[in-house]
């Protein structure tokens, strides 16, 4: 062997992976075998791409691991052993909505395949509400997830959720509640104004736009009001636009209902025969207020609902086949004593919630499936 040779053999080479592009959880547990890191090392490696897998390689050992890692789905690529590398952090968060409700189930199966959890864990985490898939992601790592969910039919949010503004609302709060919230908010130094309500938040007791170091310090505290209190990452935040009336300009409407929303003049005198009628679904935050703005402009009376806030009873009309609609309501959230509540019961009956607006329209549409007449009803 020359020189030559026995140069090419030092450790002079790491691998490095930019993003985990398709690869699932899969490939961490395989990366066990030849990184020295434990699992869940290895793991924050992987969401916080790029990321330094292994170091101190000869140049065809880290050619080889590289090789290999990017055919399964990753994107790595060797470098010389003393190039610096930006490393990247974990500072984002993946939250997922689903507008066709058709998408589903391929957005549930990409979720069982991405994070290689069991069926129950990724239905949690789907009907969650926002719902947050995973945290703590690089830019990189991010962008990577979000395109995936985003083929199978999924609109994916990112946040930068220690930038980011949160809302706090407070559900049915009663005088314990108030005093012991004023206590919290004093102590930290948060004041609440008397008309302290966003205007799309009306119907609760609300904080708007609080930020992260005050979230971080007093969001152990809100645990102990048992669901009441829900800090939403505005990020997050999608909304229901409902049309309450049109106004004294008419045309100016439709003008809007079709820049702005898409909707074919076909139907516009439809929806103002019908109001107040949802024109739009699932809108975020960023663009929720340029919407009610267009149609306040125009004339029209509108309001923006916060879906995160809403909760769903499911009401049955017709039954279908009973063991696969129990089949459908235990995937989906229900436990065994409500499940042996409406097993035997006839036609109709309601299911009693709080359903998440996503886990309603699921059942809602799974039922249907196996025969049922399923009607959502807000709480």
């Amino acid at each position: 062997m020359n020189s030559s040779d026995h140069t090419e053999l030092q450790p002079d080479a790491k691998v490095i992976i930019d993003s985990p592009g398709n690869c699932d959880v899969r490939m961490i547990r395989s990366l066990k075998t030849v990184c020295p890191q434990n699992e869940q090392e290895i793991a924050r490696m992987v969401f916080q791409s790029p990321s330094v897998l292994l170091d101190a390689l000869d140049t065809d050992k880290a050619r080889q691991i590289s090789t290999i890692l990017n055919e399964a789905g990753a994107h790595t690529r060797i470098a010389a052993a003393d190039e610096h590398i930006e490393q990247g952090t974990g500072e984002y968060e993946l939250a997922i909505v689903v507008p066709d409700i058709s998408r589903v189930g391929h957005i549930f199966q990409e979720i069982l395949v991405m994070l290689q959890v069991k069926p129950m864990e990724a239905v949690r985490l789907m009907v969650q509400s926002p719902a947050v898939m995973v945290g703590k992601l690089s830019r990189a790592a991010a962008n990577a997830f979000a395109g995936r969910l985003r083929k199978v039919g999924a609109e994916v949010d990112l946040s930068r959720y220690q930038e980011a503004a949160y809302d706090l609302f407070v559900s049915d709060p009663d005088l314990h509640d108030l005093n012991r919230l004023n206590e919290i908010f004093n102590r930290n130094g948060i004041r609440r104004k008397a008309n302290g309500d966003a205007g799309w938040s009306k119907s609760s007791f609300a904080l708007p736009g609080l930020n992260w170091s005050l979230v971080d310090r007093i969001r152990d505290e809100l645990r102990e009001f048992d669901g009441k209190v829900k800090l939403l990452n505005r990020d997050f935040s999608r909304f229901d636009i409902s049309l309450k009336s049109r106004g004294d300009n008419p045309q100016a409407v439709m003008e809007v209902l079709r820049k702005q929303f898409g909707i074919p003049e076909s139907v516009h005198q439809k929806i103002f025969k019908a109001l107040p009628v949802v024109i739009a679904r699932e809108v975020p935050f960023n663009r929720m207020q340029q919407h009610l703005d267009e149609l306040t402009r125009a004339g029209a009376e509108a309001d923006a609902r916060l879906t995160s806030l809403q909760t769903f009873d499911l009401r049955i009309k017709k039954s279908g086949d009973t063991e696969k609609s129990m089949d459908i309501l235990r995937l989906l959230g229900l436990d065994s004593i409500p499940l042996n509540r409406y097993r035997h019961k006839r036609a109709p009956f309601t299911i009693e919630g709080p359903f998440s607006p996503l886990q309603a329209r699921w059942m809602q549409k799974d039922l249907r499936s196996v025969g049922n007449q399923a009607d959502l009803i807000m709480r």
